[in-house]
């Protein structure tokens, strides 16, 4: 069940121009926190991302032992990026991914998913996570590999800039922490199709954890946690009522303080947890499943 994977996307989608690396700060210190890095059309640069799917399943029946179920899946994508168009705030709107490495793993098995040198052009959407468009120069792409790649590219823009929905125009100490627009946040969930997220079901706060050294250049490491308290599930059977849903988004990454640089590492961790009710003519069914996503992602400029 993947259906908070594009918001663990949207948060994590952040870059920027490359520039020299400024001196290591002071602890002591306050600082700018910008999530959003703008770019430029003709920007290249390397994307590595793995991620980790694990879904765990147990259905109760009447007069029957409980029934388990887990799925594990990794994913990993290497490409190298040329951002081909931007919105008036830098973010990227078309980019061109050549890929490097493309695997899906299952139960050990290790699958290819496109080619090395394939090439692939996506475009974002605007309004919905499945707005935006894959194309695969030169070949033709099937529903497998779209998929796939929906769930490892950001594939729409956010509702509002993620700074207005996790960020602060506060300057901040390390350890210095802030709540989330709540408001804004559930609107953009509210543009994933299949769910529904009243506003007063979501908190979350950002933190400055620390300013640590990534490949010599200092950075901002910064930590938001976002929960669901209220997850409303479309597009299930006609049969099965959900008795309650929730979410837990956890995303850390690390950001140079020198505010023109792009993100150089992402760790994001999705959980989504919710239990249902399966009629049938024997009798009702209890469905619980628990999904965990995480995602790593570094960039290389």
């Amino acid at each position: 069940m993947r259906t908070l994977l594009p918001l663990l996307l949207v948060l994590t989608a952040c870059g920027g121009a490359a520039t020299p690396p400024a001196a290591q700060p002071t602890q002591d210190e306050t600082y700018l926190v910008l999530f959003e890095r703008p770019l430029r059309p003709g920007t290249r640069f390397t994307e590595s991302t793995e991620l980790h799917e694990i879904q765990r399943s147990v259905v109760r029946a009447p007069g029957q032992p409980a029934e388990e179920q887990t799925e594990d899946t990794i994913s990993r994508l290497r490409a190298s990026v040329l951002v081909l168009d931007v919105d008036a705030h830098g973010q990227v709107l078309r980019s061109e991914l050549t890929v490097k490495h493309a695997t899906r793993t299952e139960g050990g098995v290790e699958e290819t998913v496109f080619p090395t040198g394939a090439v692939l052009r996506v475009t974002r959407g605007t309004q919905h996570d499945d707005d935006g468009r894959i194309e695969w120069v030169g070949g033709e792409l099937t529903e497998a590999q779209s998929d796939w790649l929906r769930g490892i590219v950001t594939m729409r823009m956010p509702s509002s800039r993620v700074d207005e929905m996790v960020g602060t125009r506060a300057r901040q100490p390390v350890g210095g922490s802030w709540p989330i627009d709540a408001s804004l946040t559930a609107r953009d969930l509210n543009k994933i199709r299949m769910i529904r997220v009243p506003v007063g079901q979501v908190r979350g706060r950002s933190t400055l954890v620390a300013v640590t050294d990534v490949e010599g250049t200092p950075c901002l490491e910064l930590a938001t946690e976002i929960e669901v308290g209220d997850v409303r599930l479309g597009a299930l059977p006609p049969r099965m009522h959900v008795q309650a849903a929730t979410a837990t988004v956890r995303e850390r990454r690390w950001l140079p303080v020198e505010l023109a640089r792009p993100a150089l590492r992402t760790e994001s961790a999705l959980e989504v947890r919710f239990r249902a009710a399966l009629r049938a003519p024997e009798g009702q069914s209890e469905v619980e499943v628990v999904n965990t996503s995480t995602a790593r992602t570094t960039y290389s400029y």
